[in-house]
């Protein structure tokens, strides 16, 4: 009677942990698929002109702000969005800007700082925004990042799984760490590969700018085992959700 006292304590206590995950999930996905949120991710992946990009940044954070959010929502939405504006002044040739970039990146980075999240599904979504901030960070300037941030990125994408193996955006950077890290280092375009497999599941789930991703690595990984066509084939449905996205357009020219 007891050990059966025990199970049914355990499962009461596994169901309330999913319960409020999952309200923190649908709170979540509202933010991202809200108006002003979804203004800002157009201009950032279709590379409007970066007066633009930012005055949608200003809009959307003012959404946030003004709405009846939880702290520990509202820092963790804001910090990737300004995460994603410090990445797009660090990669994108025609708006590169060290200094910008810096502000934005530190601005995600001191978001996260102080917060301390109430479940391993809010940890797990802090770890992979913090694990792509450090990696942009890494990004901005590899010789002088490439002890602190460089290797704090890989270290907080194992953070962010171990907390939620299933987390979307951490296996997508998962996928991002084997393509881009040399052999010597772990790289591995099969593990990369494998990755994406068990992503095959959640795609109907992911948010446009995640099948974005998904896509130009599938993308990538076709170049990799030179398979053009296929290739051509995924950066194109990437194109397709972002027209105006300088990347893609820069890897299909590559190939074509």
């Amino acid at each position: 009677m007891k050990k059966v006292m025990v199970c049914m304590l355990f499962l009461l206590a596994v169901f309330s942990l999913y319960s409020e995950d999952a309200s923190w999930s649908r709170e979540i996905n509202e933010l991202y698929q809200s108006s002003a949120y979804t203004k800002f991710i157009d201009a950032v992946y279709n590379a409007l002109p970066v007066m633009e990009i930012e005055q949608r940044f200003r809009d959307f954070t003012v959404s946030l702000d003004s709405g009846e959010y939880s702290r520990e929502i509202a820092a963790l939405v804001k910090a990737q969005a300004s995460m994603l504006l410090g990445k797009h002044f660090t990669v994108e040739e025609y708006c590169m800007d060290k200094s910008t970039a810096l502000q934005y990146l530190q601005l995600s980075e001191k978001l996260l700082e102080n917060v301390s999240f109430s479940n391993t599904y809010l940890s797990a979504l802090s770890s992979s925004v913090r694990a792509e901030t450090a990696g942009s960070f890494f990004l901005l300037d590899p010789p002088a990042y490439i002890f602190s941030y460089g290797l704090s990125a890989s270290r907080l994408i194992d953070e962010a799984l171990s907390l939620d193996p299933i987390n979307t955006q951490a296996l997508l950077l998962l996928v991002n760490k084997y393509l881009h890290t040399p052999v010597f280092f772990g790289g591995s375009v099969r593990r990369g590969k494998e990755t994406l497999d068990l992503l095959t599941a959640a795609e109907s789930s992911m948010f446009t700018f995640q099948l974005f991703t998904l896509y130009e690595l599938r993308g990538l990984v076709a170049v990799r085992e030179k398979k053009t066509d296929i290739a051509l084939n995924w950066y194109n449905k990437a194109l397709y959700l972002f027209p105006g996205n300088n990347y893609i357009q820069k890897l299909i020219a590559e190939i074509n």
